[in-house]
């Protein structure tokens, strides 16, 4: 049997304006494809019920099945309903049964606009919404099931396990296709799909894509075959490659300092806490943390973590002596095994010795005696962008030494 294909319409005046990002997409896509499906269509549409009769009615045609979410509220902008039933050609009706909850819930509130969520196009099957007012709920139009969300992340969640069912239920033959994820930081995504080449072709089974976040590049292959094309990324990307269950380079460096039973300690100048903030969050980060300093005048780096005055005056605070000197301070200071240290320039203007933006020094001092090694690095974006970017490879650098 081949997979199954759907589509996603994403329902909502805020999210083709910005207001609201469309977070739901990812969370349902990924849901679709572990089940077996393959979404070929995400579409997001305007509060306006001719758009989503229309996009519906084309949808049906080339799809086996279809989510929508959002416009389920009882405001007069909340039209997905109206538009489900005129493009299934039936009429609302209203659920005793759910006017009741939304009573209970509401308190008895503006019970005109709220009836509204009560109503659903005839010969629907209606599912309960645990934690919200707007309950899902599913209706074929033509051979085609259309399931029918409340627009709220966590409301979405919250049906989703009914939905699941049913979908099950709709779709017997259901086999969940094979799907690897690899992740990998250090190159950038052209020089990533030159080095790998032929394993990117998109020309049949395995299908494979690749997607860049702050620098860290997530590959992702389904289909059958796909243990075996990823295997073989892995094997050419090398150590540019996170560990299974590391997402990010500090998940792999909390890792590494936690078998390794070292601590860590940060002193951080371009970053700004982000290198101590990605490590406190995730869950016994304590176990390797003593902490951290953020040292932006140059008399903080000196008195509170022993950076040279002659280092500061002849060598400037972006430096490889610097943060050199930051990465062995926070060491010592602190009392870590490891001591690592960011200094750069954020931008959007030259620092006042010159350096221009991007220009990022890293720094590792420990576990064992010995210099402390530097990482120089040349990163391009915005101020944030730089920041970010730089954060995730001060915790790469942990994890590529430590491993």
């Amino acid at each position: 049997m081949n997979a199954p294909k759907a589509a996603l319409l994403a329902i909502g005046d805020e999210l083709l304006s910005g207001r609201t990002v469309n977070t739901n997409a990812a969370w349902i896509g990924v849901r679709l494809r572990d089940m077996g499906f393959v979404t070929v269509a995400g579409v997001t549409l305007p509060d306006e019920p001719q758009q989503i009769v229309a996009s519906l009615l084309r949808r049906v045609g080339e799809v086996d099945l279809v989510v929508a979410v959002g416009g389920l509220g009882p405001t007069p902008d909340d039209l997905t309903r109206d538009a489900v039933a005129y493009a299934a050609g039936v009429s609302l009706v209203e659920d005793a049964d759910v006017l009741a909850d939304i009573h209970r819930r509401t308190g008895g509130r503006a019970p005109e606009r709220n009836a509204r969520m009560a109503s659903f196009p005839e010969g629907a099957t209606v599912y309960a919404n645990p934690i919200g007012s707007a309950a899902a709920f599913s209706l074929a139009i033509g051979e085609v099931p259309v399931f029918v969300l409340p627009g709220p992340p966590l409301e979405v969640e919250a049906v989703w396990g009914a939905v699941d069912a049913a979908l099950r239920d709709a779709f017997p033959k259901l086999r969940q296709r094979e799907a690897c994820t690899v992740r990998v930081f250090g190159p950038h995504e052209a020089e990533l799909a030159q080095q790998l080449g032929d394993l990117l072709d998109r020309g049949g089974e395995p299908i494979v894509g690749v997607t860049a976040r702050e620098g860290i590049l997530t590959v992702t292959v389904s289909g059958p075959g796909a243990k075996e094309r990823a295997d073989a990324i892995r094997a050419v990307a090398g150590a540019d490659v996170l560990p299974e269950g590391c997402p990010r380079p500090v998940d792999a460096a909390f890792r590494s300092l936690k078998e390794g039973g070292w601590s860590v300690a940060v002193a951080e100048s371009l970053t700004g806490g982000l290198v101590a903030s990605d490590l406190v969050s995730i869950p016994s980060a304590s176990d390797v943390f003593r902490g951290g300093v953020v040292a932006y005048p140059e008399e903080i780096k000196r008195d509170l973590l022993g950076v040279p005055a002659e280092v500061l005056k002849s060598d400037g605070p972006v430096s490889e002596a610097c943060v050199r000197a930051l990465a062995e301070g926070a060491r010592t200071r602190l009392g870590a095994d490891v001591g690592l240290a960011t200094t750069g320039v954020a931008g959007p203007d030259p620092d006042p010795h010159g350096a221009e933006p991007g220009l990022v020094f890293l720094a590792m001092a420990g576990p064992a005696d010995g210099a402390a090694e530097v990482v120089q690095l040349q990163l391009g974006g915005g101020r944030n962008r730089i920041r970010r970017r730089a954060a995730h490879s001060a915790w790469d650098l942990v994890r590529r030494r430590l491993s």
